[in-house]
């Protein structure tokens, strides 16, 4: 269909990383815009839902418990499940950690490069520097998120 009038996007953002994610929901919001259709978003992501969608379905078991404007579903849910799920969110900052807290794993000036090889003797022309030279503690009882997009250097 060269015209269509809706557009199903199936999941279109699970396992990506912020910038990718947010790079497919721009492209898909242009898309719709320029062609002037609607669009079926399926998601598990309730924040992706919040952001884009004006209408919102909430389904479990294989029906739709609760239906309605996203505003109204986000900011006063009817159904049990929906509670449920909108409860599972994470919600405002995790406590601070004690910062005098033992550490429990350092690392200092940690460097991951790996060889980029060419020619016929497969001779190290440069490296990719995954992990150049940072520095990490993990505290007792401390939770440390490792936060990138894919390819820099998290792994």
């Amino acid at each position: 269909a060269n015209e269509p009038e809706l557009l199903i996007a199936d999941e279109p953002t699970t396992a990506l990383d912020v910038t990718v994610q947010a790079q497919i929901l721009e492209l898909l919001a242009k898309l719709k815009a320029r062609k002037g259709m609607s669009m079926l978003f399926i998601t598990h992501d309730l924040g992706i839902v919040r952001k884009i969608a004006d209408r919102v379905c909430v389904m479990t078991k294989g029906k739709i418990v609760e239906s309605g404007p996203t505003k109204d579903i986000f900011a006063n849910p009817q159904h049990a499940y929906t509670k449920h799920l909108l409860a599972a969110e994470p919600k405002g900052k995790p406590p601070a950690a004690n910062a005098d807290a033992k550490a429990v794993m350092t690392g200092k000036d940690i460097k991951v490069w790996f060889p980029i090889r060419r020619g016929f003797f497969r001779r190290t022309v440069d490296n990719v520097k995954a992990v150049d030279g940072i520095d990490v503690t993990v505290r007792a009882g401390q939770t440390l998120g490792v936060v990138g997009e894919s390819g820099s250097g998290k792994t």
